[in-house]
């Protein structure tokens, strides 16, 4: 397929993990990627892969709670690309893993400046280059643990639920610019980034599952692909939950 055909996607944290098949999907399916994380060799790894299938990508090292940084990569955007077609802010930390009344207020505010306040104002600043581009859409990355939380990572938990209403808020600010905004709550998918949570339990975890096995970063690329293209144009303000159970709504 080619849903992406010379359309420019900025993926944040891209360089691995959910992020990188994100974006590999996107490229293969004909878009040219920006692969951004503050790992410098981690993001030239990630576009050589994709680079040497065959496929179009760049990349461009920078932390997502930076002001500074976040200019200078959409100064960089803008000079080489002129716009951004699909916008993926993917990038997310949990710093506390346990009881949740043990959380310290600094670990407390590093989820809250890059999970929620850095989301935002990525998205913020990207507009003006969103503004007028046909088919143009924001895909937030959010997480089931904003429907069921889960207690070893409760504040993460909080961050993940105040995105999807966030998504909502954005969505319906951005209807008359016919701008899409969607998100995917992903579940546990077996990522380095969710390792404390499956290494060691995964029968019991698979167990627990609907579908019996655990996420695969594919499965979440899949749903993306489909949200971030033109065949979901007429769904916006949804929450496309991949987590291989039924969970209840907010």
């Amino acid at each position: 397929m080619n849903r992406f055909k010379d359309k420019i996607c900025l993926i944040t944290a891209s360089s691995t993990g959910i992020g990188f098949a994100i974006a590999y999907r996107m490229a293969q399916e004909g878009g040219t990627v920006i692969i951004s994380s503050r790992n410098k060799e981690h993001i030239e790894k990630a576009v050589k892969t994709i680079t040497n299938a065959g496929y179009k990508a760049v990349g461009f090292p920078f932390h997502v709670g930076s002001n500074q940084n976040r200019t200078e990569l959409l100064e960089f955007i803008k000079k080489n690309f002129g716009r951004i077609d699909v916008l993926v802010p993917n990038a997310a930390v949990s710093t506390f893993f346990g009881d949740q009344f043990e959380i310290t207020e600094k670990a407390m505010d590093k989820m809250y400046e890059i999970n929620i306040k850095s989301t935002f104002f990525l998205i913020k600043e990207a507009l003006p280059l969103m503004r007028g581009v046909k088919g143009a859409n924001i895909l937030i990355i959010s997480s089931y643990a904003a429907y069921e939380p889960d207690m070893t990572i409760a504040f993460y938990s909080v961050t993940k639920t105040t995105l999807l209403g966030m998504m909502k808020t954005i969505a319906k600010g951005l209807y008359s610019e016919e701008i899409r905004v969607n998100c995917i709550a992903p579940g546990l998918i077996k990522t380095k980034f969710s390792k404390e949570l499956w290494d060691g339990r995964e029968k019991e975890t698979k167990d627990y599952m609907g579908v019996q096995r655990l996420g695969e970063v594919q499965d979440i690329a899949n749903a993306a692909a489909y949200l971030a293209s033109s065949e979901a144009e007429y769904v916006t303000g949804e929450t496309l939950i991949v987590a291989g159970k039924p969970m209840s709504r907010l």
